[in-house]
């Protein structure tokens, strides 16, 4: 009885969502408080705990979601919000603030957001 109280009193929160095309390889490190709605992903996608991959704005998802490249590692904390398109070989930082487009093999970190071609 006092287990029903308590899911009662205390509901199963959602702290992981994912929506979109996630291609394969795709790995979530402690998904906790993670929201992945994006409209497509490639192959080898790592994305950890606290990350944001969100809409903007009204209109198709191809338009107003992220798009990401294959072999992306998305750290802890970050946020990446509307149609942006993330390339392939990208590394976003933890904390980073991504609202504008990412080209192959960079790495992105920083609000503002700061680019850096990877060696």
């Amino acid at each position: 009885m006092a287990s029903l109280l308590f899911r009662v009193l205390y509901p199963i929160k959602q702290d992981l969502e994912i929506y979109g095309e996630i291609g394969g390889g795709c790995t979530i490190y402690h998904g906790h408080a993670s929201v992945i709605n994006v409209y497509k992903a490639g192959k080898n996608l790592s994305v950890y705990q606290g990350v944001t991959l969100g809409n903007k704005g009204t209109g198709s998802r191809s338009v107003t979601n992220p798009t990401i490249g294959d072999n992306v590692s998305i750290c802890a904390n970050a946020t990446v919000i509307g149609g942006v398109k993330i390339g392939n070989n990208v590394i976003i930082g933890a904390g980073s603030v991504v609202t504008k487009d990412i080209p192959d093999n960079y790495i992105a970190y920083g609000n503002p957001m700061i680019l850096k071609k990877r060696q």
